[in-house]
């Protein structure tokens, strides 16, 4: 059988809603009241174990999945595992050089520092907002290609044996 990250990552969701619902029934079943349908705590547990079983093995399938889909972001290739790893810090980078042009104020003006007003002086800024632009595209173009070869690397068919997974699992 075939699978992709996205499939992967539906299979993960799917179980961890399952093992979720698992143990949420699991103190409810401790007691009942006469008369009432008696669940049986063993069986609860045992199925919340099962969907932890099934989740680690789904996770490990993905790392390994991560690690054999290879993405070219910029002239360079990747593993896609290391594209996702780096999104959320080139997001923080694109995220510091935006905020640098100043192009958001602070609307109650409590953080205005471009003056001391014991005399006035005014603070001279250390990048021009022109060079705070050009370094705000170029990250926000480099968090743009990892989201793009992301998505390209997830839509990666693989065999479900290259990545030592049980095919049921996706299926479950």
């Amino acid at each position: 059988m075939i699978t992709t990250g996205y499939m992967l990552r539906e299979a993960l969701r799917r179980w961890g809603l399952l093992k979720d619902s698992h143990f949420s029934r699991f103190g409810v079943g401790l007691s009942y009241f006469p008369g009432d349908p008696q669940p049986d705590p063993t069986a609860i547990g045992e199925a919340f174990n099962h969907a932890e079983d099934v989740i680690a093995a789904l996770q490990m399938a993905q790392a390994r999945y991560n690690l054999l889909v290879k993405v070219d972001i910029q002239g360079r290739t990747l593993p896609l595992g290391e594209a996702v790893k780096r999104i959320g810090g080139a997001g923080r980078y694109e995220k510091m050089w935006r905020d640098a042009t100043g192009a958001k104020k602070d609307r109650f003006g409590y953080r205005n520092d471009d003056t001391r007003k014991t005399d006035e002086i005014r603070a001279i800024r250390t990048v021009d907002v022109d060079t705070c632009l050009i370094h705000a595209k170029k990250a926000a173009k480099f968090a743009g290609d990892l989201r793009a070869a992301i998505a390209t690397g997830n839509a990666t068919k693989l065999s479900c044996e290259e990545i030592g997974l049980d095919p049921a699992l996706l299926e479950e």
